[in-house]
């Protein structure tokens, strides 16, 4: 279940937060991730909150008014280019494989993210 939240509190509960648009991190995510935050106002859903906290990492990724500095194009194009081979190679076979490679490439991806300044 997800909980509202406010880009204050967002800014405030974790030093690195990023954000991202609309289902841009849909390969990149391993398939267990879920949102841990949303938020919304006068016209409905803004954002979801994806939350890392081994980096101390928040992505929001939605429509409109999400926090963060926004994600580099090359470190997100060059971790979603592995992660959409990934899913393609192994498909459905060999799942535990395929989740295991798409957690390395997700840790690789935070740890570019919050080592970039």
């Amino acid at each position: 279940m997800k909980i509202k939240v406010t880009n204050p509190y967002i800014n405030a509960m974790f030093r690195n937060v990023y954000r991202a648009g609309y289902c841009d991190l849909q390969d990149i995510l391993p398939d267990y991730m879920d949102a841990k935050f949303y938020n919304c106002g006068v016209y409905g859903w803004n954002y979801d909150c994806y939350i890392d906290y081994k980096y101390d990492l928040a992505i929001t990724t939605g429509y409109r008014n999400m926090t963060g500095k926004r994600i580099s194009e090359d470190i997100f194009n060059k971790y979603n280019d592995i992660a959409k081979q990934i899913r393609k190679e192994y498909g459905w076979k060999d799942y535990e494989k395929k989740q295991e490679l798409l957690e390395n490439n997700w840790n690789e991806f935070c740890k570019e993210l919050v080592n970039q300044r």
